[in-house]
């Protein structure tokens, strides 16, 4: 009969409730804490030449930011392809703007569309749900999300574009409730939304995969995983998102209790003990160090093909 580590789910149980991230180097800007939650991101965007600061040391998290400058943002994580070819189509795109090849990309892809025939309106605000409207198309355009915002209607033309920036923790919600869709998108919360964005499951595992023993506790069943079980399991990871120090979501309640938990072993040695919620395995997570005031907490992992994946198992 398997037994249940109950000192590492109560650990468990006690980190969801008071984890606290670690950060990285904000690119040492004086209006970017290391507390703040956006620290990781910017530090990253202003890495990989995302984003940059607006001067004077400084990243301005909290101002809000144009069309052209979330196209750019995302023209630049792309890589900065250059458009199929340039054009006089649009009355307010100078050439020598720096935007320019962001935004003719950006139409050429369907990312944005003009708001008229002739203009793309570069200098426009942009709001929330644009911001997540323009990462969703970018994204692919997945319609298999759904929200439960109550200021985010089915008939919005943003709802599934909300629905996949949750359910892919690439946004949050203004409130346990509302998504805020006509707030203004700020500069915080767009690199924050791409760096979640380019981030998968696969930065959870330490190593290369050598093993992986599923515990089932509700059924008190075990398996240990062949060669080809393994590699599917650590490929479902690749395409899985992953959050920092998350709490679970609506109808996610996690106990001392989950229904699943993943004993990983790694070529170089070494193990991660991931958990599950009582819900199943859509969600999993894996505690990252000590919880509490200066501790990592720990991270989650979510991708419902390990699910269907486990069930496929019979585990």
């Amino acid at each position: 009969m398997i037994k249940l580590r109950k000192t590492a789910a109560i650990m468990l149980a006690a980190a969801l409730a008071i984890c606290v991230g670690a950060h990285a180097d904000s690119g040492g800007f004086s209006d970017v804490p290391a507390s703040a939650w956006y620290n990781d991101a910017v530090g990253w965007a202003v890495e990989e030449g995302v984003a940059e600061g607006t001067g004077d040391g400084i990243f301005s998290p909290d101002a809000g930011c144009t069309r052209a400058q979330i196209v750019t943002f995302i023209w630049r994580m792309a890589g900065s392809p250059e458009p199929s070819e340039s054009s006089d189509a649009f009355h307010d795109l100078p050439e020598d703007a720096y935007y320019y090849g962001a935004m003719l990309w950006a139409n050429e892809k369907g990312i944005i569309s003009g708001t008229s025939e002739v203009t793309l309106s570069p200098d426009g605000p942009c709001t929330r749900a644009q911001a997540v409207t323009m990462l969703w198309r970018y994204a692919g355009a997945d319609e298999g999300y759904t929200g439960y915002f109550t200021d985010v209607p089915e008939t919005a033309y943003y709802y599934q574009a909300v629905g996949w920036a949750i359910n892919r923790y690439v946004a949050d919600g203004t409130t346990l409730l509302e998504f805020g869709p006509d707030l203004p998108c700020t500069r915080a919360q767009i690199v924050t939304m791409l760096y979640r964005m380019q981030r998968t499951g696969s930065e959870a595992l330490s190593g290369e995969v050598e093993s992986v023993r599923i515990e089932n506790t509700i059924t008190e069943e075990e398996l240990n995983l062949d060669a080809g079980e393994i590699a599917e399991f650590a490929s479902i990871f690749s395409r899985a998102a992953l959050n920092d120090n998350s709490v679970p979501q609506m109808g996610e309640e996690q106990t001392s209790n989950p229904m699943y938990v993943v004993y990983v072993g790694y070529a170089g040695g070494g193990e991660d003990v991931f958990y599950g919620t009582e819900a199943g395995a859509t969600v999993i997570y894996k505690r990252t160090g000590t919880y509490g005031p200066g501790g990592p907490g720990f991270i989650a992992v979510r991708n419902a093909e390990m699910q269907s994946f486990f069930d496929r198992l019979g585990i």
